[in-house]
C-alpha cells in the first residue's frame, strides 16, 4: 500500500505523540486546579477556623501557608489578608500580582496598605504596562497561528516540515503566554489596589461620620 511508507509513519507517530502532549497538559491543569482546591480547604482548616491565625507563632503560620499552598508569604502579609472577607481570594491575588505590588507597614512592621510598586506609581506607567503586554499576547498568538496559512505546505514537506511547524508554534506560543501571564498578574496586582482603596474609602467616611 502507498500509504504505509516511513514517511507516513512517522507523520502518523509524531501526531499521536502531539495529541499524548496535549492532553497530558489538560490533565495537568486540572490536576492542579484540584490541588489547588484542596490546599485551600486544608489552610482554612488548619488555620482559619477559630482564627488560630492570630495567636500561632509567625514561623508555623508562614510555613503552613507555604506547605498547603506552595507560596511563601510573610506572616504579617497572611494576617493582613485573613482578616477580609473572602481572604484566600485575596491571598491568592496578592501572590500572583506580587512583582507589581509593594506592602506599606507600621512601626512594627505589621502590613498596612497594599499599593503598586514604584514601577507603576503612576496612571501613564500602568497603562503603558497594559498596552504593551496585551499587544505583546496578541502579537505572539497570531504569529502562533501562522503556519497554518501554509499547513499543506509544511505538510508535504514531511518530518521536517512537521519539526519546523512546532518549533514556530511553540516559541511564539511560549512568548504569547509570557504575555498573558504578565497580564493576569497585573490585573491581579489591581484587584488588590482596588480593593485596598476602597477600604481606605470605607474607613475614611467611617472616620468622618464618627466625628
Amino acid at each position: 500500500m502507498e500509504f504505509v511508507t516511513i514517511e507516513n509513519i512517522g507523520k502518523l507517530v509524531a501526531l499521536v505523540a502531539s495529541v499524548i502532549a496535549v492532553y497530558k497538559a489538560f490533565s495537568e491543569l486540572f490536576s492542579k486546579k484540584k490541588e489547588k482546591l484542596r490546599a485551600d480547604y486544608e489552610f482554612a482548616e488548619k488555620f482559619i477556623a477559630d482564627e488560630k491565625w492570630k495567636t500561632i507563632h509567625d514561623y508555623l503560620l508562614e510555613r503552613g501557608y507555604w506547605g498547603l499552598s506552595g507560596k511563601q508569604l510573610e506572616a504579617s502579609v497572611i494576617r493582613h489578608f485573613l482578616q477580609e472577607k473572602d481572604p484566600l481570594g485575596k491571598l491568592t491575588d496578592y501572590t500572583q500580582g506580587l512583582r507589581y505590588l509593594s506592602a506599606n507597614r507600621d512601626n512594627n512592621q505589621q502590613v498596612k496598605t497594599v499599593t503598586f510598586n514604584d514601577a507603576l506609581n503612576t496612571e501613564s506607567k500602568r497603562l503603558w504596562k497594559y498596552y504593551r503586554f496585551s499587544v505583546g499576547y496578541f502579537t505572539f498568538a497570531l504569529l502562533s497561528l501562522g503556519p497554518v496559512i501554509f499547513l499543506d505546505e509544511l505538510v508535504t514537506i514531511g518530518l521536517a516540515g512537521l519539526a519546523a511547524l512546532i518549533a514556530w508554534v511553540l516559541s511564539f506560543g511560549l512568548l504569547a503566554y509570557v504575555n498573558l501571564d504578565e497580564l493576569w498578574a497585573f490585573q491581579a496586582a489591581k484587584r488588590i489596589v482596588k480593593f485596598e482603596a476602597n477600604k481606605l474609602s470605607q474607613l475614611d467616611a467611617t472616620s468622618g461620620a464618627a466625628a
